[in-house]
């Protein structure tokens, strides 16, 4: 079997960026390594990107760090396109921005959502002299934020716990009590209602099969037509014959219950 290769401009997390384009479209060089024999590194004109898409690839593959890259001279853009800006304990393999900057990229670009819980943005993080010069580039203009978009992204980073963030850092044991109590209320109201434990996705194009421990309210199945028709429509998982409600946040507990207590009801009668 021929030795694999990767011809890489930067160190991307989520397949070529449109930052990468431009860093093409300005004549830098990009380097080839051969992953099936180490970094071998020999420097190419620059090649049209081909498209990507997040993931996660298994098998016989390969990475080369921004350290490594960083050694060979010009400057390292790094996508990490998931907008993690520091280490998370529970995404261990996840790429973030402060890590590849102390390893030596002297460009992050990332998402303002996904893992940041932003708004739909891109940031750009690094050295002051190339983002400058980034800024004064006439795609700058065209590509540039609204007021909008900078104070929900100011809100994001000082103001309250975003979502996302909240929900990484919740308690699998406290989500599983939230659907005892789901579960009670629904019992009551004499719908066959059961607590089973689940596997959360972080989603969003981050942290790609890494599951969290959760907790899911099942229903029976017939339930899952009147509450998509219901209002507010609430969308479930159809797995072995049951419908698993989850992923709602605690301020919407009494909505769910109201929801699931009408379509009941509705399927009753």
């Amino acid at each position: 079997m021929p030795p694999t290769r990767r011809r890489a401009l930067y160190s991307g997390a989520a397949g070529v960026s449109f930052a990468t384009r431009i860093v093409a479209a300005a004549g830098h060089c990009d380097v080839e390594f051969d992953l099936a024999s180490g970094t071998r590194a020999r420097r190419r004109r620059p090649r049209r990107p081909g498209p990507g898409r997040p993931g996660r690839v298994e098998g016989f593959t390969a990475a080369v760090g921004v350290p490594d890259l960083a050694g060979l001279g010009p400057p390292v853009l790094f996508d990490i396109g998931s907008g993690l800006l520091a280490p998370h304990p529970l995404l261990p393999g996840e790429p973030d921005a402060a890590t590849a900057l102390r390893d030596g990229a002297a460009l992050v670009t990332a998402s303002g959502d996904k893992l940041l819980g932003g708004p739909q943005a891109g940031l750009l993080l690094g050295r002051s002299a190339l983002v400058r010069t980034l800024r004064r580039h006439p795609l700058a203009r065209a590509l540039r934020v609204d007021k909008l978009t900078l104070a929900a992204l100011e809100a994001t980073l000082a103001g309250p716990v975003p979502p996302v963030a909240a929900a990484l850092a919740a308690d699998p044991a406290a989500v599983f009590r939230r659907a005892e109590r789901v579960v009670a209320r629904l019992a009551s109201a004499g719908l066959h209602a059961s607590v089973v434990a689940a596997k959360a996705a972080v989603g969003g194009g981050g942290a790609p099969g890494v599951e969290l421990d959760s907790a899911a309210v099942s229903l029976p199945e017939p339930l899952a037509v009147p509450l998509r028709r219901g209002e507010p429509a609430v969308v479930g998982r159809l797995e072995q014959g049951r419908l698993l409600l989850r992923s709602v946040s605690p301020d919407d507990d009494t909505r769910l219950i109201d929801a699931v207590t009408t379509a009941g009801g509705r399927a009753l009668s």
